[in-house]
């Protein structure tokens, strides 16, 4: 098990996800992107928005990160 797959499982992303398609796009690839978008300032799709929400990676009411979304992000792009 990997670094990143220990802060989000791939059981927890799959009962986050649903039904929902992003194309060609892996789903940790939508994460990341929308994870990076939250900490640029820039927004993102609601759905995309509602998934990083749901696994806690974004704050409930606010578009900033969380401890684990800080975590996370750090996790991605570093290592």
């Amino acid at each position: 098990m990997t670094e990143i797959e220990k802060l989000l499982s791939d059981e927890l992303i799959d009962t986050a996800w649903g039904n929902d398609l992003f194309g060609e796009n892996s789903r940790r690839d939508v994460i990341n992107k929308t994870v990076l978008k939250c900490a640029s300032g820039y927004s993102s799709g609601s759905i995309a928005t509602s998934i990083v929400r749901y696994l806690g990676l974004v704050k409930p009411k606010k578009w900033k990160l969380t401890k684990l979304g800080k975590k996370y992000l750090y996790t991605v792009f570093v290592k």
